[in-house]
């Protein structure tokens, strides 16, 4: 969270598209998750700035903002176990070694 003057500005400091790209060997996001990612976007009325999650908001909003950033970096995430990558795929492998 860093203020501006009178605007507050609330992000994921890059780590939820940062963890997505570690997940795939592919240089380039395939065209489905990019839209995945406008979509959620704009459903959670995010910005996206050199690959952070932003939210800018007044100071009375920064509850609403820290929620819908949050709520964002969980959706992109989630592309990742969707595609059979990520935290589903280390819990199975931790299981089948004990």
């Amino acid at each position: 969270m860093r203020e501006e003057g009178e605007e507050t500005i609330v992000s994921d400091l890059g780590e939820s598209l940062r963890w997505l790209r570690n997940q795939t060997l592919a240089m380039k996001r395939p065209p489905k998750q990019r839209q995945l990612i406008e979509d959620i976007k704009l459903t959670n009325d995010v910005e996206l700035y050199k690959g952070v999650l932003i939210s800018r908001v007044g100071r009375r909003d920064i509850a609403s903002a820290i929620m819908r950033v949050g709520q964002a970096a969980v959706r992109v995430g989630d592309l990742g176990v969707e595609e059979g990558q990520g935290s589903a795929d280390v819990r199975l492998l931790f299981l089948g070694d004990g």
